[in-house]
């Protein structure tokens, strides 16, 4: 049995064993990573550092792995606003309440000039739920206190805001957690599920009363099945999403939101010493934020395409209405990217159609970075703030701009087609003009010809730039 006979060092001739040299093995080195090896001059490269957070496990590495494979605006929303613009559209700009969302849209994208910059601002001081008075207020306090019982006391306060100004859209969160809880669940126990729903009240109801129904109604049923499946699957997830705004709602009541304001102003006066002024002037900036948020902000555009969004997200009727399920899921997925805590710009968008030509805008604002060391400041001795433009107008081509304001100067860098290489001291006449006519004084104005597109080059350059440092606006 020649497989079980183990193996010997060979006999040579004269009859001894030769034995194999003992001597150790050097030890087989690892492969050196170039980005971790330390410089001359005992600098270290920033290449391991990035490994790092760009490994799969990273927050930072997920948000560019999406970030890079989601389709920009310029091409989803373009695309959805190209067909809507040429779709049918109603005489004139007042539509039924019942009309197809894509002829709303349509509808909305008609515009005059000075309709661009209302949208455009409109965008930029509703970009976040806290953009009033009273929050910008509120932070400059704190950042003066540095106290974190005030901090902690202010967030209460955010927390009852978001709660009493959000009921409508918490609790159709709530009815989207049931229904992906029903679909991920047996279905003995999903019809059960669906008779505990129809015993919620209606819309009209108040917060108080949907949230005590959802409380008595539906989450026994949901407590009972965890206990007997002990289920840790999707369900698990989505019964978390549900109890999260349903702790939402509950803290929406408008008593809750008195009573937060009333312990963060007694603090202030108590705890910071509060000029009495300040606080007078503190109530007046509630009242004022309170009063403000009675009436929604009216807005076609954004109106038309969240109801266009919403409307195509159910199942089977975006379909219905010649809608593309991807296009739309990419649309929403480069909302969220635009409000993530890496991304160090405002983004701003807005198709329109002007005299019969269609013009595709998106502007990208810098963002403030406190923690930055400081840069060196121009004359007026404020920090440069930049933003980046591009525009695709309809038989004219594709534009560029970069704009730096320091002050009330500006300087203009415009990359146009080739087409209009011709016309380029006219062009920046023009620009001159606007600028004066804007109240700023013009700097450098240049301009170049557009060859290929470099504002998606700078904004991914800022973002790693900024890699360590988030924005937490909501």
């Amino acid at each position: 049995m020649p497989e079980n006979l183990r193996i010997t060092a060979p006999v040579g001739s004269d009859g001894k064993v030769t034995r194999p040299n003992s001597t150790p093995e050097t030890p087989r080195t690892q492969p050196v990573n170039p980005g971790r090896v330390p410089q001359a001059g005992g600098q270290k490269t920033d290449g391991g550092q990035r490994e790092l957070l760009l490994a799969r496990d990273s927050v930072f590495g997920a948000f560019i792995r999406r970030w890079e494979q989601t389709p920009g605006l310029g091409e989803t929303l373009q695309r959805l606003a190209s067909m809507a613009a040429a779709g049918p559209q109603a005489p004139g700009r007042t539509l039924p309440a019942d009309a197809p969302p894509l002829q709303r849209l349509a509808a909305a994208l008609t515009m005059e000039r000075g309709d661009i910059v209302k949208n455009l601002v409109f965008q930029q001081e509703n970009g976040t739920l806290f953009s009033g008075p009273l929050f910008r207020y509120l932070d400059r306090l704190s950042g003066r206190a540095d106290d974190p019982q005030l901090d902690l006391r202010i967030a209460d306060f955010l927390r009852a805001f978001t709660g009493c100004f959000s009921a409508g859209e918490v609790r159709q969160s709530i009815l989207n957690n049931l229904r992906a809880v029903e679909a991920s669940i047996p279905a003995v126990y999903a019809r059960k599920l669906q008779a505990a729903q129809e015993k919620l009240p209606p819309e009209d109801a108040s917060p108080g009363a949907f949230a005590e129904a959802v409380k008595k109604e539906i989450l026994p049923l949901l407590s009972r099945y965890v206990a007997r499946t002990n289920d840790y699957g999707k369900s698990r997830d989505a019964i978390s999403l549900l109890i999260n705004n349903l702790a939402i709602l509950e803290t929406g009541s408008r008593k809750d939101l008195v009573a937060r304001f009333e312990e963060l102003l007694r603090y202030c006066r108590t705890g910071l010493n509060l000029p009495e002024e300040e606080a007078g002037r503190m109530q007046g900036l509630f009242a004022q934020e309170v009063l403000s948020r009675q009436a929604e902000p009216e807005n076609e555009f954004s109106r038309a395409l969240a109801s266009l969004l919403s409307r195509a997200g159910r199942r089977g009727e975006g379909e219905s209405e010649g809608l593309d399920p991807a296009a739309v899921r990419d649309i929403c997925t480069s909302v969220l990217l635009d409000h993530s805590v890496f991304m160090p710009f405002v983004h701003l968008f807005l198709p329109a159609s002007v005299g019969g030509r269609f013009l595709f805008t998106e502007i990208w604002i810098e963002k403030k970075d406190a923690e930055a060391p400081p840069a060196p400041r121009g004359e007026a001795g404020v920090r440069p703030v930049r933003l980046y433009l591009t525009f695709d107008i309809q038989d004219l081509g594709y534009f560029e701009a970069s704009v730096s304001l320091t002050g009330k100067r500006a300087d203009l860098h415009l990359a146009c087609p080739p087409a209009l290489a011709r016309r380029r001291g006219e062009i920046r006449a023009d620009l001159a003009g606007i600028l004066q006519r804007d109240g700023l004084a013009p700097g450098s104005v240049r301009l170049t010809s557009c060859r290929e597109p470099e504002v998606p080059k700078i904004i991914r350059e800022k973002i790693d730039e900024r890699k360590r440092a988030i924005d937490v606006s909501v």
